[in-house]
């Protein structure tokens, strides 16, 4: 498994430059009522080097909740900065596939995700052409932990992603000393 668009496997130059903005084409050419949470939170890799610390699919009640850490909260305070990191839960219903894949299988254990490190995502590359994208997205997360690369992908109809701390989020999300890097669509 991996990206269809993306490869953050490249180093800073222009054929990462080139997958940056084709990707950023491809979130463009959805309607401006998919930016919902899945592009607020997942679009600009919100969770980077966030720990995910926890992953519990419910086949019966066909969801995921995931538990990441945002540690990219940038707190500015006079002509310094800082980041801060709050945790979250993203809910994810409607699954109709949820697949995990070790890119090492020798090194398999029984935690595929746990306290494993978000690396990113990508929105809306992996729904089969049969299924309509506006009832449907798919999310392919890459994550770190160790010496192994693990892929989750995920095929649902809707989620919601809320702080764990919800005041002190909100605190955050007024005060302009913060920024909290979420996706804003380009005008």
């Amino acid at each position: 498994m991996a990206f269809r668009i993306r490869n953050l496997d490249l180093e800073a130059g222009q054929a990462f430059q080139a997958c940056e903005e084709a990707y950023q084409k491809h979130l463009e050419s959805f309607e401006e009522h998919s930016h919902s949470n899945l592009w607020k939170y997942f679009a600009t890799d919100f969770f980077h080097h966030g720990a995910i610390r926890s992953i519990c699919f419910s086949p019966c009640l066909k969801s995921l909740v995931m538990q990441i850490e945002c540690p990219n909260i940038k707190r500015t305070i006079k002509d310094h900065f800082d980041y801060i990191s709050m945790d979250f839960i993203c809910e994810f219903r409607g699954v109709r596939t949820f697949t995990l894949q070790n890119e090492n299988p020798d090194l398999v254990d029984t935690i595929y995700a746990d306290s494993s490190q978000f690396v990113g995502s990508e929105i809306n590359t992996a729904i089969p052409q049969k299924i309509n994208p506006e009832k449907i997205h798919s999310l392919t997360i890459e994550a770190l932990e160790g010496n192994r690369r693990i892929w989750i992908d995920l095929l649902f109809s809707n989620m919601s992603v809320s702080p764990e701390e919800p005041t002190a989020y909100s605190i955050l999300e007024s005060d302009s000393r913060f920024h909290i890097p979420t996706y804003t669509p380009s005008e």
